[in-house]
């Protein structure tokens, strides 16, 4: 991931990641005949032990023109307009890689934020952030959490900024909560925390509405309301409030998405949390199973249902398994109960 031109690398502050190893971990299907022909059961599946790559960082400040790589299709061939920093500002270009995801911000964007800025002593009152002009309101809100000074706009930026060059773009991944979880970080994140006033569940069941809803979610319910899990939909809270979740939750179920992220910023110190992920067939990642790794917290997967069309593509190895990713499914209640009791949050 180049997110500057090609030139001399002279004055660049060059960092080398090595590889992480994830630990073995189970991921349970839904009950079927898979398993047994006559007997119907749910499979429980050895996730091995993987690699998690490094990579190299280098940065520096420099003065430049910041062209973003998130203009609007229906701005591709209008040109795009010239403008100029205030002075005393360092910009951060965060118009890249889908800034406007919420988990992509909060877990790529801004620890690169926190720790470039700490080593080349960028105080966060210097920082400018660049984003695209159509980014949703909760990623302006994740911004206004750390009072972080943003510029929203598709246009050309000149001024001094930082430009960066990640090979590849996910090279940080083994060192981003230790950038996650700095004093600094945790002081902002704490104050936003502490002008909350809502009282918070300890056991969260974390649901979504638009995409990868649960279609048998009442029976989901039925079950976890009885271990004193409560219904939550992120967007329902703050920015603070969704971090206070993974800071003070003992257990939580998630369906896999955005809503996830602020588990990086617990730090290697914090209460041991319990996880369990829920997955639809055609959106099965490890990516919050490794944060999970890093932030002394113990997880389990749960597979949604099979359906028919998820079979023959799901073989077709030389192609990517993308068609089914945001899909409603529906969680086998006796898998959950399965991976519940494997964390021992059931009896």
């Amino acid at each position: 991931m180049n997110l500057c031109p090609q030139k001399s690398l002279a004055g660049w502050q060059s960092e080398t990641y090595a590889a992480a190893s994830m630990p073995s971990a189970t991921l349970i299907s839904a009950q079927s005949f898979l398993v047994d022909r006559i007997v119907p059961d749910c499979e429980v599946i050895h996730l091995p032990s993987a690699d998690v790559p490094g990579g190299i960082l280098k940065y520096r400040i420099a003065v430049s023109a910041f062209r973003s790589q998130e203009r609007p299709r229906r701005l591709k061939f209008v040109p795009a307009q010239n403008i100029t920093a205030p002075d005393g500002s360092i910009i951060f270009d965060f118009r890249h890689h889908s800034p406007g995801n919420w988990a992509h911000l909060l877990t790529m964007h801004l620890p690169l934020l926190f720790h470039i800025s700490e080593q080349l002593a960028i105080p966060w009152q210097q920082a400018l952030i660049l984003m695209p002009k159509s980014a949703p309101r909760y990623a302006r809100r994740a911004l206004a959490m750390f009072g972080l000074k943003t510029l929203f706009t598709d246009d050309i930026v000149h001024g001094a900024g930082v430009e960066i060059i990640a090979d590849p773009w996910q090279c940080f991944w083994p060192v981003r909560p230790d950038w996650a979880t700095t004093h600094s970080v945790l002081s902002a994140l704490h104050a936003a925390i502490a002008r909350e006033d809502r009282q918070l569940p300890r056991r969260i069941l974390l649901l979504r509405r638009d995409t990868r809803t649960l279609t048998n979610s009442a029976d989901i319910v039925a079950l976890t309301e009885p271990l004193g899990f409560e219904v939550v939909y992120p967007e329902d809270y703050t920015p603070a409030e969704q971090a206070a979740f993974f800071m003070n939750a003992e257990a939580i179920i998630a369906v896999h998405g955005a809503g996830l992220a602020p588990l990086l910023y617990r730090t290697k110190n914090s209460a041991h949390m319990k996880l369990v992920e829920l997955f639809p067939c055609g959106h099965i990642t490890s990516v919050f199973r490794f944060i999970a790794t890093q932030t002394n917290t113990a997880w389990v997967g749960v597979r949604g249902k099979l359906r028919p069309e998820y079979v023959k593509p799901a073989y077709r190895l030389s192609k990517p398994y993308r068609r089914f990713s945001l899909d409603n499914f529906e969680v086998d209640p006796r898998s959950l109960m399965l991976a519940l009791r494997k964390l021992e949050i059931a009896a």
